[in-house]
């Protein structure tokens, strides 16, 4: 599953993305896609009497039709792109596109591709919003976008070391106790970053050692990159469990928003 976040800056919507192939279709989204577009997917090319042909171009990107396909190609360079899609494919995209972007004007719009299908989301969180979306893939999370790190970290945690069954287990892991001092850590991979979540009697932390750092040096600089209240730890464990354990919805946004914790579900 991949996915470009496109948002507005000044008034104008932009878009970052090292999927290639993605980046085309924002390109033509924004500068190019009109509901002529669509006249031109559903028209009969072949009645001599119609004004659309088999091509079809624009600012950005030229399109093409062949065997009820539709070809995007660079109209500056004339490359063929990657980008292909069905007609219906088509089409629907762009009743999407001109239901959820055009008519509403949303902050954000997120293109999801799964299952060679485009998908999009919108929102209207601002930059203060932090938040991580999910979304439900062979009957566990992936995560689509977030707008930190700190962010990605709530997401995979959630997601692929509490998952479905363990929540009991870390509501019990918050329990301080410094007899076991080797029990209050935990350490996983995100994003290619070794993260430790560890547990103070008040706090629990997810941190990463600073990999510049001699391993041998007692004085290591401690890069923190989340600081959570035990209680409110507990608080997201126990929504976790109730709106995604227990109803598993096919999207799941998690926000921080003035130091607290929200989960929001939609299918």
């Amino acid at each position: 599953m991949k996915s470009i976040k496109i948002f507005t800056l000044q008034n104008n919507y932009i878009f970052r993305t090292k999927n290639e192939t993605l980046g085309i279709l924002a390109h033509f989204l924004l500068s190019d896609a009109s509901l002529t577009f669509k006249e031109w997917a559903l028209a009969n090319k072949s009645d001599p009497s119609s004004c659309f042909r088999k091509a079809c171009g624009g600012n950005m990107i030229t399109l093409e039709e062949d065997h009820e396909y539709i070809f995007f190609t660079d109209s500056v360079s004339s490359y063929l792109t990657d980008l292909i899609m069905s007609r219906e494919q088509f089409v629907q995209l762009l009743t999407d596109w001109e239901e959820k972007v055009i008519n509403l004007n949303p902050k954000n719009v997120i293109i999801i591709e799964r299952n060679n299908k485009f998908i999009i989301e919108t929102n209207n969180y601002g930059p203060e919003a932090h938040h991580v979306n999910l979304m439900l893939e062979h009957n566990f999370y992936e995560r689509i976008y977030e707008s930190s790190f700190e962010m990605a970290i709530i997401g995979f945690f959630l997601s692929r070391d509490v998952r479905w069954d363990y929540v009991d287990y870390f509501k019990t892991w918050t329990t301080f106790n410094e007899t076991y001092p080797a029990k209050n850590k935990r350490a996983y991979a995100v994003n290619d970053t070794i993260v430790t979540l560890e547990r103070t009697k008040d706090y629990i932390y997810f941190t990463n050692e600073n990999p510049d750092d001699d391993p041998e040096d007692d004085e290591i600089t401690i890069i923190t990159y989340l600081k959570i209240p035990t209680q409110q730890f507990l608080q997201l464990l126990n929504d976790w469990q109730e709106k995604v354990c227990n109803q598993k919805p096919k999207r799941v946004c998690i926000k921080h928003e003035n130091d607290e914790f929200t989960i929001e579900t939609s299918n």
